[in-house]
């Protein structure tokens, strides 16, 4: 028995951290798990935009919307995700979109995050659930991650975990927290400094092959701009603990094993990076940075508002803008700092510090890495790199709080800086007359003046239960002011929120067909769930030819700049509008008929009208007349032109040896068409030669088949697909099937099993 007894307490010693950080996560998550409401911003979708706005929810003055600038999860993130596991479960390989932008690549968007390790969730439990779960699981893996990283540094249990709950809920963890994405790519990075440190120590292979997957682990999770700041994270421990040649060269090939594993998906997103909008888009350099003024969010996360308070009174976004970490945090981690800077890891974490305050505030190297274009920095903020300040201040605070027992009056002047920066930020405000600022200083005035308190007390008492007593409360100050700041800002929503049925959605998925213009109604890409298609969408990368084939429709010019990320259709009557088989209008007009005739009225449900666009050509259509124009301004402009006839000649770029007739009527017949989002089959009945136009997007990996027989698909109609068919009843079938996968699955494989054969020979063995 008191083996048993000692076993028990050996095995209780060990497990408790993680019961304790178990036990906070679940804490912040109480509205899922005691309310069961949802950790996504579903209110947005009710509470904003028709059909949704026509339902009653149960709120006479209609739903609130707690945090608007939180929308992309549920108009591009979740809709995708969602898509492509429902795609998985009906037997489809998830690699193509028909959705939106007249059609692009699915998982090779690595928001889409299909192959994060926690995706399996999925298939387990219903959507919903899945999703929740996955939002959950970010900051329980973050804490444990960075728990176990403090550590093999050595530092006590208790000071572990709330230095991984201050990692795990900190400014950037929390702002992306239901992206579903970030947050999880970020508990990624104190892992792979693990590994690192384990490797340093053991040398052996298994430490290896695990970078290597945790690398690969890192890139599916959904924002792989986080691999360069862990790359520089594990490069700066290198600097500093002054690994040699041998172990840099090992670390460096499982690091690229680690990228090769994930071929499958990057050499897709590569291939769509090179041939989308990304490369001519970009955002303003002087708000990619983070403005000096905000690093005042370091202590007080809401001094210039919050979005979800609709006070935010400063430039830019707030998402780029919040570097929170924690008063508190901060002033043990500047005790760490002036206490143990001789300490090799308090030099490795305060050198992260600078280093992520260096690339997130304007200076030569982050204009630097503007300018060279950093992984599509271009178009992307540099304020990401806060993931390293959150990074470098929770290991901080986790030294720090472990020398309560040896304050000193001289450590007090650590608290010169956050008490200035509080006394500035207030006077600032005043100045300016800024309620919401100087409002917003009193709960961290209020901390900062009970820590100053504190560390006073600590130096006339040295007694070790009021010390322990001391590092408890503040622990429990931490996770208060962590969780307040998450609370405020994190949607939860009932689950009847997400995407509801309507009459007039289950009216659109009637003939899913039909493309749709969505107008003022659904707002983008939230059709995706009702498997709706459409033109005009948002995303990060797509397709340039629709990028600049949208900027045409809306200027009708063939020399208007393409499109950003969001690819609006503003243009609803044009040639290129009705080209894209575009049949279906949304409109909040019970009148649109009346002014064009071009439109019929079809369906209502309540304030929305559903209009048919009767000079739409179909989204499939023969044609026997066709004219090659090879310049893409020309093509443009031809089409552009009043006296194109839309119904009777399609315009491509390069000729498919036909002979070809200007009588409409030999063009042939439509017999039957099956419409996949990988694979079309279409049955013809051509009286003469002919080409089947397909106003989906041309893009490499589309293969067609005629009979069987492979045919080149040539580019139609500036941005669409067509393939040449001789007379007779034929059968054609479009399949995507890219090579860029094909060769991406091969290495990824390759890699694989190579990693778990080595690991195999050489088990339990250490390298020279």
């Amino acid at each position: 028995m008191k083996i048993s007894k000692r076993k028990l307490k050996i095995f209780f010693n060990r497990i408790w951290p993680y019961i304790l950080i178990f036990f906070l996560v679940i804490i912040f998550f109480w509205k899922y798990i005691f309310q069961g409401l949802i950790p996504i911003p579903a209110d947005f979708i009710v509470g904003t935009y028709y059909p949704w706005l026509s339902y009653d929810w149960g709120i006479p003055a209609g739903v609130p919307v707690k945090n608007p600038v939180t929308s992309d999860v549920v108009s591009v993130i979740y809709p995708l995700r969602i898509y492509a596991i429902e795609l998985i479960k009906n037997g489809i390989k998830p690699l193509w979109n028909p959705l939106m932008f007249a059609g692009y690549p699915l998982s090779a968007n690595f928001q889409v995050a299909l192959y994060s390790p926690t995706i399996f969730l999925y298939f387990l439990i219903n959507k919903i659930d899945a999703w929740s779960v996955q939002v959950i699981l970010q900051p329980l893996l973050s804490s444990v991650f960075m728990y176990s990283l403090l550590r093999d540094f050595r530092v006590k249990k208790f000071n572990a975990v709330v230095a991984g709950i201050i990692y795990a809920f900190s400014g950037f963890s929390m702002i992306w927290l239901e992206w579903n994405a970030h947050s999880l790519t970020a508990a990624c990075i104190p892992l792979l400094i693990l590994l690192l440190r384990r490797y340093q120590r053991n040398k052996r292979m298994r430490e290896l092959v695990c970078l290597s997957l945790s690398t690969s682990f890192l890139i599916f999770s959904g924002y792989p701009q986080l691999i360069v700041y862990a790359a520089l994270a594990g490069l700066v421990y290198i600097m500093i603990y002054k690994l040699n040649f041998m172990n840099l060269l090992f670390l460096g090939i499982f690091f690229a094993f680690g990228i090769s594993l994930t071929s499958f998906q990057t050499l897709p997103a590569m291939e769509l990076l090179r041939i989308s909008q990304r490369s001519s888009e970009g955002i303003d350099p002087n708000l990619s940075y983070l403005p000096y003024k905000h690093l005042v969010n370091m202590f007080a996360p809401d001094y210039f508002g919050n979005q979800a308070t609709g006070n935010f009174w400063s430039d830019g976004n707030y998402t780029n803008t919040a570097a929170y970490t924690g008063i508190i945090t901060f002033v043990f981690a500047s005790i760490a700092v002036i206490k143990r800077i001789n300490r090799k890891k308090v030099k490795y974490f305060t050198a992260v510090f600078f280093l992520g305050l260096i690339l997130t505030l304007k200076s030569p190297i982050s204009e630097f890495t503007y300018m060279i274009k950093l992984i599509g920095s271009e178009a992307a903020s540099t304020t990401r790199s806060l993931v390293l300040v959150n990074f470098a201040l929770a290991g901080l605070f986790g030294i720090g709080i472990e020398t309560l027992e040896k304050i000193k009056r001289k450590d007090l002047f650590v608290l010169i800086i956050p008490w200035t920066v509080l006394i500035g930020a207030l006077l600032y405000s005043l100045f300016n007359e800024k309620p919401v600022g100087y409002r917003n200083l009193i709960f961290p005035g209020i901390l900062l003046g009970f820590v100053t308190s504190l560390l006073v007390s600590l130096l006339k008492i040295k007694n070790n239960k009021y010390i322990k007593l001391s590092g408890v409360i503040v622990a429990i100050l931490v996770v208060i002011e962590l969780f307040r700041f998450g609370w405020k800002y994190t949607p939860f929503s009932p689950k009847e929120y997400i995407f509801p049925e309507t009459d007039l959605t289950t009216y659109l998925q009637k003939d899913k067909l039909n493309r749709i213009h969505f107008g003022e109604v659904i707002p983008m890409n939230m059709w995706v769930s009702y498997g709706l298609p459409s033109l005009g969408s948002y995303d990060a990368v797509y397709p340039s030819i629709i990028a600049e084939y949208i900027a045409a429709n809306n200027s009708s010019t063939a020399e208007a700049t393409m499109m950003g990320r969001i690819a609006t259709v503003d243009n609803s009557s044009g040639v290129l509008f009705d080209m894209a088989g575009i049949n279906r209008l949304l409109s909040l007009s019970s009148e649109y008929d009346i002014y064009d005739s071009d439109y019929s009225k079809l369906f209502n449900d309540d304030k929305v009208y559903v209009y048919k666009n009767n000079s739409a050509i179909d989204r499939i259509k023969l044609y026997s007349n066709w004219k090659v124009i090879d310049d893409e301004n020309k093509h443009l402009a031809y089409i552009l032109d009043n006296n194109f006839d839309l119904e009777e000649e399609v315009i491509i770029f390069e000729d498919v040896n036909l002979s070809q007739s200007e009588d409409v009527s030999l063009a042939g017949d439509i017999l039957a068409k099956e419409y996949e989002s990988q694979e079309i089959t279409i049955k013809v009945n051509t009286k003469r030669d002919a080409l089947l136009f397909l106003s989906d997007t041309f893009y490499p990996g589309w293969e067609a088949y005629v009979d069987g027989e492979k045919e080149k698909i040539v580019r139609a109609n500036y941005a669409f697909r067509a393939v040449p068919v001789r007379s007779g009843s034929k059968t054609v079938k479009f399949v995507y099937n890219p090579k860029s996968f094909k060769i991406g699955l091969w290495i990824s494989g390759v890699t694989f099993i190579f990693l778990i054969a080595i690991n195999v020979y050489s088990y339990k063995k250490t390298l020279i």
